[in-house]
């Protein structure tokens, strides 16, 4: 989704309750369950998905005016936590885990204001004003999203009427005190916050002309460029040590055009994530992951992953009528984006990595060839395990007592991977961990005894 592309028009639909049970539409890719999470044949649309663990937020106009709603991935039930006259918008959830959010609301008046929701209590949550008067700021897509706030614990970041970027510490209690850190002279958006930095981008950084990606350190007070000024970068977000933004430039290469930038706060390292020649945008993560739209091998726009720890690229949505996502989240093995693909309207989409799994070794009724208490009294002992994905397995990791015995990437003709276990070193619990090609992992345990028959001496 590209701001040009979209113009859309919301026409007023059913009027939902608090807690709705909703029609969802599943769709299977290869390791990966694609479902809409608010299909109707209303017409609405959905705008700013965000996730983290099994709980998405965004907001939708089927009620006539925007409203932010809950959807729980395990359960698979969607709450209405506001039910504005008005309109909110522009979610953000707490990357901290908590049960809070912050969103703009639309006054009626020409303001919005900043509001801090507790969602503790799905059915009855709690709201909270904490900056009001904002200019009602239009983003591209005609949504009050240009002053969207973000949290991350006690921490809540904003863009002002002016294009400074706030703080506001909520342990600090009402009445709550915005804190400017930005610089006088520069026009900023989008401010996203994790943990102790927040980042943004300018609009003449160093006095390029071009758009410029600022970290902000909460507690030296001190901002930094991260992107490369010769070119336009915008849009940030950021997630433990990791940020990711969207930087447009032609190196004359052919491949011109937005493309995905990582830098690791931890190492000061930037790397180019998507791939020469492709067109990338609406780059997210969760800091394990990378989430992205771009075309596929058939011209379709779709969405991506990419694992951070093995630089592995995944598609994870299946839009095969020339849709138009965007706005993509990620958290753990669940990514959200919104398309435009089975009705017209703007849905909810929430795509599902299965990840790898164990199954029995050949001629055997379990997975790994040592039981639950097994006294083990040969040395060495191999382990031997049957992880499968249809995605792939990248690598299983073998431990005992806590300790990386081996790493093996080359199964035998059955797909079982093993490893030799020296038992007079390590003596009791077993671990095998086996990943797949996006970074999925699972872990099977056994408790054992080592009971070695100590050498004849001939005494």
């Amino acid at each position: 989704m590209k701001a040009h592309r979209i113009c859309k028009s919301a026409v007023l639909g059913l009027v939902l309750g608090v807690l709705i049970s909703l029609f969802v539409v599943p769709m299977v890719i290869a390791g990966v369950t694609v479902t809409s999470i608010n299909h109707s044949e209303n017409s609405h649309t959905s705008y700013w998905p965000e996730i983290n663990g099994t709980q998405v937020v965004y907001s939708d106009d089927i009620n006539g005016n925007y409203d932010i709603y809950l959807y729980d991935t395990v359960a698979k039930t969607t709450t209405q936590l506001t039910h504005s006259t008005t309109g909110a918008d522009a979610p953000n959830i707490d990357d901290q885990g908590g049960h809070k959010l912050v969103y703009t609301r639309n006054n009626g008046d020409s303001t919005t204001s900043i509001v801090l929701l507790d969602f503790t209590d799905p059915t009855n949550p709690v709201s909270t004003d904490l900056v009001s008067g904002l200019s009602d700021i239009h983003d591209d897509w005609g949504h009050i999203g240009r002053n969207r706030p973000d949290i991350s614990g006690n921490m809540v970041v904003y863009r002002s009427n002016s294009g400074r970027i706030y703080k506001i510490d909520l342990a600090a209690g009402a009445p709550y005190t915005p804190v400017q850190i930005s610089p006088n002279g520069e026009t900023c958006y989008r401010a996203t916050i994790s943990g102790n930095y927040v980042t943004y981008h300018v609009n003449d950084a160093d006095g390029s002309g071009h758009y410029g990606v600022v970290l902000y350190n909460m507690t030296s007070g001190s901002t930094i460029i991260i992107s490369d000024v010769n070119y336009e970068a915008e849009r940030p977000n950021i997630a433990g040590n990791v940020v990711v933004y969207n930087q447009y430039y032609d190196d004359g290469s052919g491949s011109a055009g937005d493309h995905v930038i990582m830098y690791d706060i931890a190492t000061q390292v930037t790397k180019e994530v998507s791939a020469a020649g492709e067109d990338s945008w609406w780059a997210n993560t969760d800091g394990e992951k990378i989430v992205y739209t771009r075309t596929d091998s058939v011209s379709n726009e779709q969405v991506f992953t990419y694992d951070i720890a093995t630089g592995k690229e995944s598609m994870v949505s299946d839009d095969t009528v020339n849709g138009d996502p965007g706005f993509p989240a990620v958290s753990g093995n669940n990514v959200v984006f919104i398309d435009d693909q089975s009705s017209g309207d703007y849905e909810v989409y929430v795509s599902t990595i299965a990840g790898p799994a164990f199954v029995n070794l050949p001629g055997s009724s379990t997975p790994i060839n040592i039981t639950e208490g097994q006294v083990i009294t040969s040395n060495p002992y191999i382990i031997q395990v049957l992880p499968t994905d249809t995605l792939g397995i990248l690598r299983v990791e073998f431990y005992v007592d806590g300790v990386l015995i081996g790493t093996s990437t080359t199964p035998d003709a059955n797909g079982v991977y093993s490893w030799p276990w020296d038992t007079s070193l390590y003596h009791s619990l077993v671990k095998v961990v086996a990943y797949n090609n996006v970074g999925l992992s699972i872990e099977i345990t056994r408790n054992t005894t080592v009971a070695l028959e100590l050498p004849y001496t001939g005494r």
